[in-house]
C-alpha cells in the first residue's frame, strides 16, 4: 500500500509539473530509485511528447530542472524541434540523452553545509568506483549521512554524477538565511499549488534577521512546511543560510582547492586569486564573508540592533516593468526581476541599487526620456526616505536619528502582499 500510494504522487507531482518531493527522496530513491535527476527527465520526455511550450513549466521547477540537467529554454525548444522534425518515441529518447548530462550537473552552488547520503547502490556499482570513491561511500553508510564539505569534493561530483549520491539540505528552526537579487531566473509561470504559494509567501517575508520559528509564527504556517520551502530555495541557490554549522577542521582541503581553482561561484566563498591551503585561511571567513553587493549580509544597523525599524516603500508592478523594458541596464533588469519575483528590495541591497540608478545614461528625447525621469524620480525618492528629513524626522527611530546613519528602507511590492493573510501583514509591519 505504500508503494502504491507514493507511486500516485509521483505521477501527481510529475504530471501537473510540480518540484520533487525533496522532503520525500529517501522513500522516493529506496522504493523506485528516483533520483530528482531521473524525476526531471521523466517530466520533460512527457512534456515534448505533448508537444508543451517551455512557458507551461512553472518557474521554481524549470529552475530546478535548468539545475540539475542543464534544460532551460534554448535547450528544450532545440529537443522539441528535433523531436517534431521526425515524430519517433525511440528518436525523443536518444534525443534527451544526447542533449542532457548523462547525470546531474556539477552546480558550484553546493555548500559544505549540506549533507550526503547514499542513493540506490547495487553491488556493481559499488565494484565500479574507484577506491576514493569507496571510501567517501563507507564514510557516509557509517555516519548515516555526512556533511559534504568533510567529503573529497572531485570524488563527491563524480558518485553525485553517478545518482550514487544524494544531498539533503536541513535547515533548523534557529537557522536565518540571507535573500541575494535573482541572477537568470526562469520566468515562466506560476503553478498555483500549496508549496508554490508558500514559497512566495517566505520570499516576501524572510529577511536576514528572522529565525524560521518566527518566520512559521509570522506566517502561521506549520514550522515542517516553512523548513520544507527553505530547503528548496537553499537547492535552488536563492537563498543562503547565515551561519555555517560546521567544523571548520574538519574541512576537506579539495573545497578550499577549489576557490584557487575558480570552480565555486563568489556568492559562496570570497574570491581569493592566489589561496592555497599553506595560507591557513580561516574557513569561517571564507564561507561567512559577504562578496559583493549582491548578497544580503549583516550589516551595522542588523549588528547593532536586529530589530532595528525600517521604512517601508510600497510598489506596485508599474515600477518593476518601467525598470525591466526600460532598456536602462541589465543590472536593473536584474533588479526588476527580483523585485517582482521575490516581492521586495531589502535595505541591504539599497547602496548598490541606487549606485545603477544613478549610471543611468541621462536620455533627452521620446521613451527613453520618460524612462529616465521615472528612474530619477525613484532615485530622488529613496534618497528623501533615507535621508533624515524635518518633515519624516518622526518616522525614524531614536537611534538611527543619533547615529546619523542611512535609514533602513525596504521596498516592498504590493501585490506580493496581497498573498498574505491580513493578520500577518499586520505582523510584517509591526
Amino acid at each position: 500500500k505504500e508503494e502504491a500510494y507514493y507511486r500516485k504522487l509521483i505521477q501527481h507531482s510529475r504530471t501537473n509539473l510540480m518540484l520533487y518531493p525533496y522532503h520525500l527522496q529517501t522513500k522516493m530513491v529506496r522504493l523506485f530509485n528516483l533520483t530528482p535527476y531521473t524525476y526531471y527527465c521523466d517530466m520533460l520526455e512527457e512534456q515534448v511528447l505533448k508537444e508543451k511550450s517551455y512557458d507551461t513549466i512553472p518557474n521554481f521547477t524549470a529552475a530546478d530542472c535548468l539545475q540539475l540537467l542543464g534544460v532551460g529554454r534554448n535547450q528544450y525548444i532545440e529537443i522539441m524541434m528535433k523531436y517534431r522534425s521526425n515524430k519517433s518515441w525511440t528518436l525523443i529518447k536518444k534525443t534527451i540523452k544526447h542533449m542532457i548530462p548523462s547525470g546531474p550537473k556539477m552546480w558550484d552552488g553546493w555548500e559544505p553545509w549540506w549533507v550526503a547520503r547514499v542513493g540506490s547502490i547495487l553491488v556493481s556499482d559499488f565494484e565500479n568506483c574507484s577506491v576514493l570513491e569507496k571510501k567517501l561511500i563507507d564514510k557516509i553508510i557509517d555516519e548515516n549521512g555526512t556533511c559534504i564539505g568533510y567529503l573529497d569534493r572531485q570524488a563527491l561530483i563524480v558518485l553525485h554524477h553517478k545518482n550514487l549520491v544524494i544531498f539533503d539540505v536541513p535547515v533548523s528552526e534557529e537557522d536565518r538565511f540571507t535573500v541575494p537579487k535573482l541572477e537568470n531566473f526562469v520566468m515562466n509561470r506560476v503553478q498555483g499549488d500549496y508549496m508554490e504559494s508558500l514559497m512566495y509567501k517566505v520570499f516576501v517575508s524572510l529577511d536576514g534577521n528572522t529565525l524560521l520559528s518566527e518566520l512559521s509564527l509570522l506566517l502561521d504556517v506549520d514550522l515542517s512546511l516553512v523548513k520544507q520551502a527553505v530547503s528548496i530555495f537553499c537547492r535552488l541557490g536563492m537563498i543562503h543560510k547565515k551561519f555555517h554549522n560546521i567544523d571548520n577542521s574538519n574541512i576537506n582541503s579539495s573545497w578550499l582547492t577549489s576557490i584557487k581553482d575558480g570552480q565555486l561561484g563568489t556568492r559562496m566563498y570570497s574570491p581569493c586569486a592566489n589561496v592555497s591551503i599553506q595560507q591557513n585561511l580561516s574557513l569561517s571567513r571564507i564561507v561567512d564573508t559577504p562578496t559583493s553587493a549582491d548578497c544580503i549580509s549583516l550589516t551595522e544597523s542588523q549588528t547593532s540592533d536586529q530589530h532595528c525599524k525600517r521604512i517601508a516603500f510600497i510598489y506596485d508592478s508599474t515600477l518593476t516593468a518601467f525598470l525591466m523594458v526600460g532598456n536602462l541596464s541589465q543590472a536593473l533588469k536584474t533588479y526588476a526581476m527580483t523585485m517582482f519575483e521575490i516581492g521586495k528590495l531589502t535595505h541591504e541591497m539599497m547602496d548598490d541599487f541606487m549606485e545603477k540608478l544613478a549610471e543611468i545614461t541621462v536620455q533627452i528625447e521620446g521613451e527613453a526620456k520618460r524612462y529616465y525621469t521615472n528612474a530619477m524620480n525613484l532615485l530622488n525618492t529613496l534618497k528623501f526616505l533615507r535621508k533624515h528629513h524635518p518633515m519624516i524626522n518622526d518616522w525614524y527611530p531614536n537611534q538611527t536619528r543619533s547615529n546619523k546613519m542611512p535609514t533602513p528602507v525596504d521596498m516592498i511590492h504590493n501585490e506580493s502582499l496581497k498573498n498574505l493573510s491580513r493578520s500577518t501583514i499586520m505582523k510584517l509591519f509591526e
